[in-house]
């Protein structure tokens, strides 16, 4: 045998119970926590795919008509009346997986690239739609004035005369001061005082 086997100078390492025992409790708490993080992250995929809508929506062709989203409002309009649905348009081309080439079904106007969640498929494309009444953001014409469109409106307007208006009648709450700020009726306190 060597010399170096023989005469080895080291002692044999001694465990202690206390250090097995929280070299144990780490490599199970480690364990448990790897565990718990990986079921947080299923957890999250699960909820981000069932909230993500992108991968689940139609595909759009070309040739399919849809409505354009528009949040523009027009000059002189108001946002409460404002129809976000615009169009019909018709599909040109699809530019990679999300984006669509459109332009206005009659043909008048120009094309332009818009992304997927601005369109939405016209659900029953038999339908006569009045395109007139559905302006453009992609046109270059300007919008009739306000005077204009009322001086072409059918409705009659005249003016109604003072005598026949009925007053405004508009309803008011009764005032009162806070208890606090009553004054006490020294009336009647004097008239206990008189009396005893």
């Amino acid at each position: 045998m060597p010399l170096v086997l023989l005469g080895s100078t080291e002692k044999p390492k001694t465990r202690l119970i206390a250090d097995y025992c929280v070299e144990f409790a780490l490599k199970e708490v480690h364990a448990t926590v790897a565990e718990e993080i990986k079921k947080a992250q299923t957890q999250q995929k699960q909820n981000y795919d069932a909230r993500n809508t992108a991968h689940q929506t139609e595909i759009l062709r070309p040739e399919d008509i849809v409505w354009l989203h528009s949040t523009v409002i027009p000059k002189g309009r108001s946002r409460k009346f404002h129809k976000p649905w615009i169009g019909p348009y018709v599909i040109l081309c699809c530019q990679g997986r999300l984006n669509y080439v459109i332009r206005p079904k009659s043909g008048k106007g120009r094309s332009s690239c818009v992304h997927r969640n601005r369109l939405k498929l016209v659900q029953n494309q038999t339908d006569d739609i009045n395109e007139q009444d559905m302006p453009s953001p992609l046109s270059t014409k300007s919008e009739k004035s306000q005077e204009q469109r009322v001086a072409e409106s059918p409705i009659v307007h005249k003016e109604v005369e003072a005598t026949n208006m009925v007053p405004l009648r508009r309803s008011t709450r009764q005032r009162r001061p806070p208890d606090r700020y009553q004054d006490f009726n020294l009336d009647e306190l004097e008239i206990e005082d008189a009396l005893t």
